[in-house]
């Protein structure tokens, strides 16, 4: 089980139980260098645990332009992070409270 920093998460139909949709999460592991990118809910959700060469491929751009997280993907590649603490550290500054899932 890895540790995924929620680099963000949107839900557009809140209401509707089953949406295959909606919600939409991405998240990071810091140690690993994994993507968790999930959407929907009860019958509809679908999740996806890929390596980050992958996420940056073009059948992922659409879920970080959704999530305005394109800047995320920027942030990784630009600077090189001496340990999980500096990484928090520079993505505090983007989400102010940063959570997590174990997926």
């Amino acid at each position: 089980m890895r540790i995924f920093y929620v680099i963000a998460r949107k839900d557009m139909e809140p209401n509707l139980p089953h949406s295959s949709n909606w919600p939409k999460i991405i998240g990071y592991s810091f140690e690993e260098n994994y993507f968790h990118l999930s959407q929907g809910k009860g019958h509809g959700f679908a999740a996806n645990v890929i390596p980050e060469w992958k996420a940056r491929s073009p059948e992922w751009t659409e879920i970080f332009t959704i999530l305005d997280s394109t800047w995320f993907l920027d942030m990784i590649t630009n600077n090189n992070f001496s340990s999980e603490k500096a990484f928090l550290e520079k993505l505090t500054a983007h989400i102010d409270n940063v959570d997590t899932i174990r997926f």
